[in-house]
């Protein structure tokens, strides 16, 4: 259970990478509150659903492929949002979807990163000419599962977050216009294993806010 989120009077949502703990408060995260009765419905939904099948076994990769679950999209005022939860919703799918529309830049900043998907999606984009960057948790770069390497081999301008805050961050700008942002690490484990959600915002002022985040942890 990785998610974050709190639904208040069915009317607001607040999630992103913050745990509610004394250290979070002092390490790398990021915290969203949005009013929405329609984004409010789809976290509501899920807490169903958690509450539900809290005994039963995680769903398998196939179930997962063959759920038919409605798209969780709606318009707040002039900005598009859409809701994911893993494991049943395929939230790499949705990661990969947003990645694969970059036409300028793509930065990002996560705890740990293990998904070849994902990586080599960035590896992709880079050798298309554009321009990516990001920054990982230090403590997770040595895994032998962990994609720094390949990324850094590949001219991707990627650095190890090296204070002493955590850097809890689970984030991807993409033109500097979509956020992507929520509980999701970019591993397998959280695409198939974990309970997670994944927000994605089409909003410049919103992309400038975490661009900002980005510029001070990757300077």
């Amino acid at each position: 259970m990785h998610n974050k989120y709190c639904v208040i009077d069915n009317a607001s949502v607040v999630t992103g990478s913050f745990n509610p703990t004394a250290a979070a408060a002092r390490d790398y995260n990021n915290l969203l509150v949005i009013n929405s009765t329609a984004l409010a419905a789809f976290y509501s939904n899920n807490f169903e659903r958690l509450k539900i099948r809290n005994k039963e076994k995680t769903p398998t990769t196939a179930a997962v492929a063959g759920n038919k679950l409605k798209p969780k999209a709606a318009i707040l005022n002039t900005t598009p949002v859409e809701v994911h939860f893993c494991p049943e919703d395929g939230c790499m799918e949705a990661v990969k979807r947003e990645l694969q529309k970059a036409n300028r830049s793509i930065i990002f900043a996560a705890y740990s990163f293990t998904s070849p998907e994902l990586a080599n999606e960035l590896i992709l984009k880079r050798a298309e000419g554009l321009a990516v960057a990001g920054v990982i948790e230090k403590s997770t770069a040595g895994s032998k599962y962990s994609k720094h390497a390949a990324m850094a081999a590949n001219d991707i301008d990627v650095k190890l977050e090296s204070s002493k805050r955590l850097m809890h961050h689970k984030f991807f700008v993409i033109d500097n216009e979509t956020v992507v942002t929520g509980s999701f690490n970019p591993t397998m484990s959280a695409d198939e294993r974990n309970d997670e959600n994944v927000i994605i915002i089409k909003n410049k002022e919103m992309a400038e806010k975490y661009l900002g985040e980005f510029d001070k942890i990757f300077g």
